[in-house]
């Protein structure tokens, strides 16, 4: 066995206090402070709950949303970066954790797995989408992506986003805050899909003035983790998930949030357009990237869409045959997409 998969099957907890870090709670579900990659002490000004989460073999942060498993957790404590082949930081690693007069790792059977975030059902998704009419029937919908302008004909057309009816009933995961989303004004949908280029869930937006406190994008309430792994993607980006990375090269334009998402989609018929939000890019959507694609990250010039930019840069780091450029966009004026 080498010292990278000793390192694998180190006890995050374990590893944790190596570095100095404070562990709360017991097994393969506990939270940890400060966050290796960030030093975050809590998850926000407003949530001072611990910022790391450990869910078996992988940690999440919820400040920076970084995560990774036990060889990213120590990379980031002794580098303060993720380390791709061939850098001069593995031996430095090696030396620290594994060096003469250093602690062996203790004895253990590998971690479970991360267990699959939850979805809400596909039937109910599917059904509530098929409920929906096209933008250009709604007065209120139209208004608001004239609004930013985008053309409804054009969304309509391109299936990127359909109206929910005003009165339409909800499942109980399409609300917030004890209101369905068509009572909130959360009724402008789009489809989320996973790696496999299925649509998993629904996310809506509000095309109305909306509660104090209450987000403009609103996610499908199923479960902690329930965004992960999910984006928005055009017909193009769809087909280019659903060949799993075995496809003809592609123009690939990766942009942040919903709006942002529709502009690129409607503006550039000829790429594909994915669309990310907090937490939901995943190494399983890089990995359906084709060999020789051109990737183009549009996020915004803030500390938000630098975390999501540097997220995806990571996952793509080994990928020496991708045309990789970053555009930084103005950062929009309103919040960044949670996870809701």
């Amino acid at each position: 066995m080498t010292w990278v998969d000793q390192l694998r099957t180190w006890p995050l907890a374990d590893l944790a206090g190596r570095f100095g870090g404070e562990v709360r709670g017991q097994g393969n579900r506990c939270q940890l402070r400060p966050c290796t990659a960030c030093g975050a002490m809590e998850r926000s000004d407003q949530d001072k709950r611990w910022p790391v989460q450990i869910n078996g073999a992988q940690w999440y942060c919820y400040a920076c949303q970084t995560g990774g498993a036990a060889i990213e957790y120590a990379a980031y404590a002794v580098c303060g970066r993720v380390l791709p082949a061939g850098d001069p930081g593995w031996q430095q690693l090696r030396q620290t954790l594994f060096g003469e007069g250093s602690t062996p790792p203790p004895k253990a059977k590998p971690p479970k797995p991360l267990s699959p975030p939850p979805r809400p059902p596909q039937i109910e998704v599917r059904d509530l989408w098929h409920a929906c009419r096209p933008v250009t029937d709604d007065y209120q919908v139209a208004r608001w992506l004239r609004g930013r302008a985008l053309d409804p004909e054009t969304v309509a057309r391109l299936d990127l986003a359909r109206a929910l009816p005003v009165g339409r009933r909800c499942p109980r995961w399409a609300g917030s805050r004890g209101r369905s989303w068509a009572e909130s004004g959360h009724r402008l949908l789009l489809r989320v899909c996973d790696h496999t280029g299925h649509t998993m869930a629904l996310r809506a937006r509000a095309v109305v003035p909306i509660e104090k406190g209450q987000q403009k994008t609103l996610a499908a309430r199923a479960g902690p983790r329930s965004s992960t792994g999910l984006v928005y993607a055009d017909a193009p980006a769809r087909r280019m998930l659903l060949a799993h990375g075995q496809g003809p090269p592609v123009n690939l334009i990766i942009a942040e949030g919903g709006p942002d998402w529709l502009t690129w989609a409607c503006r550039e018929l000829a790429w594909a357009t994915l669309g990310v939000f907090s937490g939901s890019w995943a190494t399983a959507i890089a990995g359906r990237i084709p060999d020789g694609s051109t990737v183009v990250i549009r996020t915004h010039a803030d500390a938000a869409g630098q975390k999501y930019a540097d997220r995806i840069v990571r996952s793509l780091a080994l990928r020496r045959d991708l045309k990789l450029f970053r555009r930084c966009v103005p950062a929009n004026p309103e919040p960044a997409e949670g996870a809701a």
